[in-house]
């Protein structure tokens, strides 16, 4: 049994040491980039760098604190007081904190798995698939990302004052 014990905690240590902190401006160039890359008629319908990148950087830092292998359970009916259903558990994976009922596969879970994603695969080290299926979630599903109260109204200009360069400016549509 010891033996077993073991070998759950190192594999618990490995998958730990796969995860890290994305700085703050980092991940603003990451999501500047990979918005930048997005077709024209998706920033046509507003979906800029302007328009999403303070608020959603502002997001991460209050629910994962940048932290790639954050990892959260949320009760949704917490906010149903009363209604006497079964409290069900969400779980939330990684940087922007998405819902293994919504975005991912956790294998055991019921999920129309929009981003066509292993939950795995949004507590690793790479953001990359964070940030694409949150900017899938904006182009495709349409649906406006729930900020943080805070959040809503972040400036760029504030916000990402300490970072080493400027966003990139990106043609505005008329």
């Amino acid at each position: 049994m010891k033996l077993l014990e073991v070998f759950v905690l190192a594999v618990l240590a490995c998958s730990l040491a796969e995860g890290r902190i994305v700085p703050k401006c980092e991940l603003r160039d990451q999501l500047v980039e990979m918005i930048g890359a997005l077709p024209q008629e998706v920033k046509e319908k507003g979906l800029t760098a302007e328009y999403l990148v303070a608020p959603a950087v502002c997001h991460v830092e209050l629910v994962s604190g940048f932290n790639t292998t954050a990892l959260n359970e949320m009760n949704p009916d917490d906010k149903r007081k009363g209604n006497g259903a079964a409290s069900e558990v969400w779980m939330l994976y990684g940087l922007f904190q998405l819902s293994n009922h919504l975005v991912c596969s956790d294998g055991s879970t019921p999920s129309p798995n929009i981003c066509g994603l292993d939950c795995t695969d949004l507590i690793d080290d790479n953001p990359s698939d964070d940030i694409a299926c949150v900017l899938k979630i904006f182009t495709e599903i349409v649906v406006t990302l729930i900020y943080q109260e805070d959040c809503n109204h972040k400036a760029a200009s504030t916000y990402f004052a300490e970072c080493n360069r400027h966003i990139p400016k990106m043609t505005l549509m008329p």
